[in-house]
Formats: structure tokens, sequence, C-alpha cells
């Protein structure tokens, strides 16, 4: 089965997640690396010590600093490569200013070791793999990651454009969001590279329309399923509303 380890980090709270399989492999990844003390970093260290893991690589969903102020460390100590989508550039060119914005230091940079990603692009590590979804709109490149562990049931699924809550049946059944949908919410889109429109249609038409029963784990907060945002979140409501013919 699909293990995961969330911490809490920084003044923001952001979530990140330690995601493994249980069945053997040893290989773990770790999706936006927010510690910013070394009391945190000791945390992860410790985890992945603990449990006699080996950090594969870092996995962002964006890049505010809140999300990958503790990506540079990572990658000094363990040679990582660091997957997100190219249109991030633009939130990391961003960063000076925005540190500045919130009172924060600058996180250290890791772009020597940045793999770029395209969208429903499948990257595997041991029993692992996820697939890269292109959710725009909280920032210019950001990416929800679709998570599922390889099985001979699932071995050569492929991404179906035309129908996405195939993906359940084929195992993809747990989706980090980020930013992009909170349990309760929508990210913010009033940040560099925020688009409001663009974020609706990645919810509406990249997440929404997921199978229900997929675990949505967000960047801050609970947890959530797609089923109960689709049909509880106030911020979606208006887009669920039927055409009636009067």
């Amino acid at each position: 089965m699909t293990a995961i380890t969330k911490f809490k980090f920084n003044s923001f709270e952001e979530q990140s997640y330690l995601v493994w399989s249980d069945r053997g492999d040893g290989l773990s990844v770790l999706i936006d690396p927010g510690f910013d003390t070394e009391r945190d970093y000791d945390i992860v260290k410790n985890t992945l010590d603990g449990k006699g893991l080996k950090l594969a690589a870092v996995l962002l969903t964006h890049a505010h600093p809140d999300h990958i102020y503790g990506v540079g460390r990572l990658c000094r100590d363990f040679g990582l490569e660091v997957y997100m989508h190219k249109g991030e550039e633009m939130s990391l060119k961003a960063l000076d200013g925005l540190c500045r914005e919130i009172g924060h230091t600058v996180p250290d940079s890791f772009r020597d070791h940045i793999r770029f990603v395209e969208d429903n692009e499948v990257i595997s590590f041991g029993k692992l793999q996820f697939m890269a979804i292109c959710t725009p709109g909280h920032t210019a490149g950001g990416l929800s990651w679709l998570c599922r562990e390889d099985s001979a049931e699932t071995d050569g699924a492929t991404h179906p454009d035309s129908d996405p809550s195939q993906l359940y049946a084929q195992g993809w059944k747990i989706l980090f969001s980020g930013d992009t949908l909170f349990a309760g919410c929508i990210g913010r889109s009033d940040l560099p590279g925020g688009d409001y429109d663009l974020l609706m249609q990645s919810i509406m038409t990249r997440l929404i329309t997921l199978d229900g029963r997929t675990d949505v784990l967000p960047g801050h907060g609970r947890a959530s399923t797609i089923a109960d945002e689709g049909m509880k979140n106030p911020f979606l409501q208006p887009f669920n509303e039927p055409d009636l013919d009067f």
C-alpha cells in the first residue's frame, strides 16, 4: 500500500508529504518540502532513517517560498532532482520580491537540480507512480500530482483524456493538490502569475472531473475527497448549477 507521512512546516503551516510504498523497495519522494529550521530538517531526516527510506526526488506543486524553503538543503544533502513545471520559472523569478513582502529569507537556489515535466507526464520511483496534472491559476505553472502504487493490474495504463474518472480504476487514487484546491476553499490568485479564471478552469476541468472517491491532500488544511469538494465547496457551487430552460 501507499504510505504517507504529513509534515506541517513554517509560519504558513504548509503541509509537506513524504510518500512511499510499504512493499519493500524503500524509495520515497517528498512533496513541497517547506521546512525552514534545522529542527524541522531533523524531523524529516529522522523519519527517513527511522523508516529505512531512501529519498529519491522532490516533487513541487508550485514554487512559492513556503513550499520550497527546504528544497536547496535536500538537494545538497541527497543530490536529488526536483520535478516541477516550466511555468514556475515565473514564481522563481519573483521569489526575492515576494520574500521581502512577507518578511522571510529567500530560499536557497536549486536551479541546477530542476527537471521540468509536461502535462500528463508519468514519472516512477520504485513502486510509486506520479502523474503531473497542469493546474495553473494559483501560479503560472502550478501542478497537482496524482499518485498510484504500480501493480500487475495497473501496468501499462495510460491517461484516458476522454474520461478522467477512469483513472481511479487504474489505481490513481491520491491527489496532492498544492494550493490549487483546499477542503472547502480554493487557492488565492492575486500573487504574481495568478489568474482567477484560469484557476477555476483548472479545478473544474482537471480536478473535479476525477473520480469522486479520489483523496485530496492539499498544501494547507485538512484532507478531503473530490466528491466532497464538488458537492460542498462553496467556491465551486455556482459552477455546478444546471442549465435551466424557462
